[in-house]
C-alpha cells in the first residue's frame, strides 16, 4: 500500500470511529477522561499487529491494561519492574 492510500485508510478508519464506536460509547469516553482508567484485567500479548487484545476478548474501552511484547526478548524476569511501574501508574487493582 503507498503512503497516501494508507493514510487514506487511516483517515477513514478515523471517521467510521467517530461516527460508530465513538458515538455509541462516547459516554463511557467522557467518564474515562474524568475518572482515569482502572482496568480490572492486564493482559501480557504479543506485538503482533495481527492480534488485537480488545477485540479478540470483545473489551470496551479502559477494560484491559494491555502489555505488548515481543515473544523473542519476552522474560519474566526482565518485565516485572515494567509491569508493576505500570500498573502503579494507572492506579489499577489488577
Amino acid at each position: 500500500m503507498q503512503l497516501s492510500a494508507s493514510m487514506d485508510h487511516l483517515v477513514a478508519g478515523y471517521r467510521a470511529f467517530r461516527g460508530g464506536r465513538y458515538r455509541d460509547e462516547h459516554e463511557r469516553y467522557v467518564e474515562l477522561a474524568r475518572s482515569g482508567q482502572k482496568p480490572q484485567t492486564l493482559v501480557i500479548a504479543c506485538s503482533d499487529s495481527r492480534s488485537d487484545p480488545a477485540a479478540i476478548f470483545d473489551a470496551k474501552p479502559g477494560e484491559l491494561f494491555v502489555i505488548p511484547t515481543s515473544p523473542r526478548s519476552y522474560r519474566l524476569w526482565r518485565s516485572t519492574a515494567p509491569i508493576t511501574a505500570r500498573v502503579r501508574r494507572s492506579r489499577s487493582p489488577c
